[in-house]
């Protein structure tokens, strides 16, 4: 997976958080958690 992708699904990923309403902090983390172990991945 590149860069962009992996970023424009994180990206992605905010937006349905943010379009639920359910905007809290803690709320973003699943997505965050996700794209960062992609990048792991990605980087081994």
């Amino acid at each position: 997976m590149t860069k962009k992708v992996l970023f424009t699904d994180y990206l992605k990923s905010l937006s349905e958080v943010a379009l639920r309403g359910d905007a809290r902090e803690e709320s973003f983390c699943p997505a965050l958690s996700d794209m960062l172990q992609e990048v792991a991945k990605a980087s081994a």
